[in-house]
């Protein structure tokens, strides 16, 4: 069982990781470093307890980590335009909420935590001359 769970937290550790987009990197899609072959609009995911009862595997409860129930929202040109964050009872933990230019570059990205109404936690700025450099 132990084996099973630290894979689980190795996979959702591995597929949250990949949704970060680098600022520099704006050839590629969100959709692409996250590994989507199509236009997603969104993606979902939440994390189990696996419970092995003598070889049987059952989902147990939602996990309440970081990354443990994230939702993340991509526009038409596959930039993630909302990456958050829930408790397993819903309550927003953080969110990211980036900004782009009209060339697609990324050039702001505010982060919270908890309401998003309320508590700016960290705002990138990022900058490009005429060469889109």
């Amino acid at each position: 069982m132990r084996k099973i769970i630290i894979l689980l937290i190795l996979a959702s550790t591995i597929i949250v990781g990949s949704c970060t987009q680098s600022v520099s990197d704006n050839k590629k899609t969100a959709w692409e470093l996250d590994g989507l072959k199509d236009k997603v609009k969104s993606l979902s995911a939440v994390s189990y307890q696996v419970i092995d009862t003598l070889g049987l595997v059952t989902k147990g409860n939602a996990i309440d980590d970081m990354y443990g129930n994230t939702f993340i929202k991509y526009n038409d040109k596959g930039k993630w335009v909302e990456y958050r964050s829930y408790t397993p009872e819903g309550n927003n933990r953080w969110a990211e909420l980036p900004t782009f230019d009209k060339k697609g570059n990324w050039i702001e990205e505010i982060d919270y935590n908890g309401d998003v109404a309320i508590k700016i936690v960290e705002r990138k700025i990022e900058y490009y001359d005429s060469k889109n450099e």
